[in-house]
């Protein structure tokens, strides 16, 4: 018999709400491979109390649409569990149900298949979960942004300070942490609107002149 000691314990339990197929086996495949514990569940359940064991939330977009984002809501807000929310870039208005999900408290979406890319998420998802995060895929801004942190070495933060109120005095910010590769940036967020994997309300701050609103931490 094992010692306690050496028995690994599952350091996420997710819960996969999805009757897809190729989500419930894609997923099984992942977890196993992160020694994650995982529970699947073919309906929406009435009580998020239920799921205070858990520590990460899958769901099918056309799941949580129909449920009008309530489950999302109400296990965001008062469980504090993050919850990603699955889509099908192949079905028409798939870019409105991500952003629908985001405003109601979704943390990031994952079009399918999940790959591991996508699962690596979870951790640094987690780890940002009080404030809100979500993932912005390395393309357009989160390119610029990418090949911002690169020039300054090995970045654990950048905050981006995004808007001015009339008095010039500056408001709302993203910060950019653990800036670990080229693949994903995950961003803590606070109070700015971001959808279909773009920095929408911090386009101007990619500027070059505007490079002097980056505060830099280095670890």
């Amino acid at each position: 018999m094992a010692a306690i000691n050496e028995i690994k314990k599952p350091k996420v339990h997710l819960a996969v709400f999805s009757t897809d197929k190729r989500v419930i086996t894609g997923i099984q495949n992942l977890a196993e491979g992160f020694n994650h514990e995982v529970s699947f569940f073919s309906s929406i359940p009435q009580n998020h109390t239920d799921f205070l064991g858990f520590q990460f939330i899958v769901m099918d977009g056309f799941m949580a649409e129909f449920d009008r984002y309530e489950f999302v809501k109400s296990v965001t807000k008062e469980a504090n569990l993050p919850v990603v929310v699955l889509c099908d870039p192949t079905v028409k208005g798939y870019e409105l149900r991500n952003v629908n999900a985001l405003r109601n408290g979704a943390i990031s979406y994952w079009l399918l298949p999940v790959g591991p890319d996508d699962y690596m998420q979870i951790e640094p998802i987690r780890k940002g979960k009080a404030s809100g995060s979500t993932t912005i895929r390395r393309r357009r801004w989160a390119k610029k942004m990418y090949e911002i942190c690169r020039e300054f070495g090995d970045i654990d933060e950048v905050v981006i300070q995004a808007k001015k109120d009339k008095h010039g005095k500056r408001y709302d910010f993203v910060r950019f942490f653990n800036v670990e590769n080229e693949n994903f940036l995950v961003a803590k967020l606070n109070n700015i609107f971001i959808g279909n994997r773009k920095i929408l309300a911090t386009y101007l701050g990619f500027r070059g002149e505007a490079l002097e609103d980056f505060n830099m931490h280095k670890r």
